[in-house]
This record gives structure tokens, sequence and C-alpha cells, in this order.
């Protein structure tokens, strides 16, 4: 019997000191950087295999001093949740705190196991992870970025001049951009919705809180038409409408609300035509203090007689 409870400590002996081993290769192999551009963590080191190559938990205590830990420190670190990482990176942009507040994460291999108090000897902690910058609030936002809906631009002003970045709709993020004006033109545009933006993010700071702006729907496209028996252009809206030869040129004013083909003809001597017998004319609603302008009808017109 004596001989039995020697060969089982013995046993016991050999185990926990290949896991004490075990525990020092792995311990300090794990080191994690703060990506601030992307919003991640990046991870290297470890002994994982496959894809599951190291464990996290969120928002633990940075206090925890791993080569002195007190009776009340491993309490701690074995009530710790631990959460798979499948690759070598996780994405913190949820755990950004706005306001002052510390936020911390612990990362281990995931192959070790625990010590006999609960303990992992390849924890290690990330660094502070800071809040967005707290210069660029919503109203600093709302006084440096404005829609002009007569140039259909967005006019962008103040500290994001120096790199912002901004979304149309669902698109992925246009970044780094220091511009003065973002294209908001309703050729591309015509039913309005909602851009984004947000201050870049640099080497040591994450992207700012973000900023809606709501583009109106443009009018609608004329519907504008040629009468080829009376030779007349009609359907046409004196007030709202003006016509041109280039989709981005000047626009001019109908003289009436419906025209003979002449009258335009007329304007257009000496304008090279799309071909041997017609040219065109764009005709579009064009922009006011509160709206874009309507996309631009393209009207094919065949010409009258050989100028």
């Amino acid at each position: 019997m004596k001989l039995k409870k020697f060969k089982v400590a013995a046993t016991l002996i050999f185990v926990l000191s290949m896991l004490a081993l075990f525990s020092m290769s792995v311990s300090a192999a794990i080191d994690a950087t703060i990506d601030f551009e992307n919003e991640i963590i990046e991870l290297t080191g470890g002994s994982g295999n496959g894809t599951v190559k190291y464990m996290y938990c969120p928002n633990v205590d940075p206090r925890i001093n791993m080569d002195k830990l007190s009776a009340a420190d491993k309490k701690k670190l074995a009530s710790e949740k631990w959460y798979p990482v499948y690759g070598n990176s996780i994405d913190i942009s949820k755990y950004i705190p706005r306001a002052d507040k510390e936020t911390f994460f612990a990362f281990r291999d995931a192959d070790e196991f625990a010590d006999a108090d609960g303990v992992y000897a390849s924890r290690v902690t990330s660094k502070l992870i800071p809040s967005r910058p707290k210069n660029i609030s919503q109203a600093y936002l709302k006084t440096n970025i404005e829609y002009q809906p007569l140039t259909e631009v967005i006019e962008i002003r103040g500290l994001l001049r120096d790199g912002y970045d901004y979304k149309v709709g669902i698109s992925s993020w246009i970044t780094n951009q220091t511009d003065a004006t973002i294209d908001a033109s309703s050729k591309y545009n015509a039913l309005g919705g909602t851009v984004t933006i947000r201050k870049s993010a640099t080497d040591s700071a994450f992207a700012s809180i973000e900023y809606k702006i709501k583009i109106p729907k443009a009018p609608a496209t004329p519907k504008v038409r040629i009468n080829e028996k009376t030779g007349k252009i009609i359907g046409i809206s004196k007030r709202d409408q003006k016509w041109s030869t280039s989709v981005d040129g000047e626009y001019n004013e109908f003289p009436d609300k419906t025209i003979d083909i002449d009258e335009i003809e007329s304007q257009l001597r000496g304008i090279e035509a799309s071909g041997d017998d017609d040219y065109i004319v764009y005709i579009k609603v064009p922009a006011t203090d509160k709206k874009p302008s309507s996309q631009a009808q393209r009207l094919e017109v065949k010409r009258t007689k050989k100028k």
C-alpha cells in the first residue's frame, strides 16, 4: 500500500511538473497590438494548433500583477470568462469607450491548461483602449459639415480637413480624405440618402464618432418630347427646366413651354452635331438653395434642314 501511495504521489508530482513546464513555455509569448485604423487588436505568439489559437476576456482588471499574485488576484483570475479567437485578431469597435474609462482585454494561449488555482500563465493584458477623440463632438461635426444644394457638394471644414473618412449609404469607407468638398451630385444620387462622415484614425487614435447628413431627393427627371408631325418640342416646364448641349455645361432657359425645333436650332448654329442629321439636348431642373438639380434628360433631336 505504501508503495502504491508513493507511485501515485510521484505521478502527481510529475504531472504537475509537466504542467508547470508547459505553463512556463507559453508564458509571456503573446503580444497584443492595437490597430487604431481598423479598430482591432492584433495577436502574435502563442502555440495553438488549427484555427483557434487564442482566448480572450474583455473588460479585465489591469492592476493584477501576474508575477506577484495575491489570493484575491487568483480568485479574480479564476472567475474570468474566456472566449475563442478565430484567427489572429479581434474586433474592438464595440468596446471603444466614449468617455474616460479604462478598458482592457486579457488574452491567453488556447492550448494552455490552468494551474491548480485556475490561473493561466500565458495570460497577458492589452494596453489601455482609449476613447474616441474628445474634441470631435456631434456639435463640432455639425458646425463643420454642411451640404450645399446649389453646388451639390458637402463642404468640410476645421480639424476634419487634416483627414476625414466618409461613406455613402451602405458603401465602404473612403478614408483619409483632405478635400474641401465631397461630391453629392444628383447625377449619381437622385434619390438622396445619407452620407456618414468622421475624423480619420491615426497611428495613436481611433476615428471620431460619426455624423450623418441627409441629402435631399432630387426633382424628377424631365420628360420633354418631340412631336414629329408638328416639328415642335413639347412638355416643357418653362419655369423649372433648362437646356444645354453638354450634360455638365451651362444651362439656358427655354423661350416658351412649346417651341419649334427651328428655334433651338437657331441657337445651335456652329455646334457640332452628334451625327449627320441630329444633335443632343440635355434638359434638367436646376438646383435651388433647398434642393439639388434633377438628373438630366438626354433628348436626341433631328435637324430639320442642313446648316
